[in-house]
C-alpha cells in the first residue's frame, strides 16, 4: 500500500476542474442497435419502392377489416330470421307439422288451412333437411312496410326458399318453396 504525503489543512488540490458540459460533450456516444423488422416476402424483395411496403400492408389490413365489418353488419339483421327459418325446417324434418304451421304468418294461416299446409309439404319428402346449407340471405325493406328476409338453402339437387316477414316484432314464415336445380 502506498501512502500519500500529508498536506496542510485548507489547501486545495491542483487538479483540473472542467465544467460538466465539457465532460458530457467529450464522452463517447454509444448507440444501441435495434432489431429491424424484416418481412421475408419473396415477391417484395425486388420491389423498387421499399419505403412503400409498410403503408401498403397497413392499407390492405384496413381494407380487409373494413370489408369484414361490413359483411358482419349485413348478416346481423337476418340472424333472427335465419334462426326461425332453421326452426321451421327442423320441425318439418322431425314431422312436427303443427309446430311448423305455428311459425307461419297470420295471413298465410288465413289463406291455407293445416290440411293444405300438409299437402304443400309433400315437396319436402325426398329431401334430407339435416344436411341443408345456407346459400343466400337477403334482407328486404319495402317503404312504409315491415322488413322481409329471403333465406335460400341448398340440399342435394334442390333449392329451398323461405321468405320471412316481421309481424308484431317477431319473424314468421310468409311462404316457402322447393325448387329443383
Amino acid at each position: 500500500m502506498i501512502l500519500k504525503p500529508p498536506r496542510p489543512l485548507g489547501e486545495k488540490s491542483k487538479t483540473e476542474k472542467t465544467p460538466i458540459i465539457n465532460k458530457i460533450a467529450s464522452t463517447p456516444v454509444v448507440k444501441k442497435e435495434r432489431k429491424k423488422i424484416s418481412l421475408n416476402l419473396t415477391f417484395l424483395q425486388n420491389f423498387k419502392y421499399k419505403h412503400l411496403i409498410t403503408p401498403i400492408l397497413i392499407g390492405i389490413a384496413m381494407v380487409a377489416s373494413l370489408s369484414f365489418l361490413i359483411y358482419q353488419l349485413t348478416l346481423l339483421p337476418t340472424k333472427d330470421a335465419k334462426r326461425i327459418s332453421d326452426t321451421f325446417l327442423t320441425r318439418i324434418e322431425k314431422g312436427d307439422i303443427q309446430g311448423a304451421y305455428q311459425l307461419t304468418t297470420a295471413s298465410y294461416k288465413s289463406i291455407n288451412t293445416l290440411k293444405e299446409f300438409r299437402s304443400a309439404l309433400e315437396d319436402f319428402e325426398p329431401i334430407d333437411l339435416s344436411k341443408k346449407k345456407v346459400t343466400k340471405r337477403n334482407l328486404v325493406t319495402v317503404k312504409d312496410m315491415s322488413k322481409s328476409a329471403i333465406i335460400m338453402y341448398k340440399q342435394d339437387n334442390y333449392e329451398i326458399e323461405v321468405i320471412l316477414f316481421i309481424e308484431e316484432d317477431d319473424w314468421e314464415v310468409l311462404s316457402f318453396k322447393v325448387l329443383p336445380l
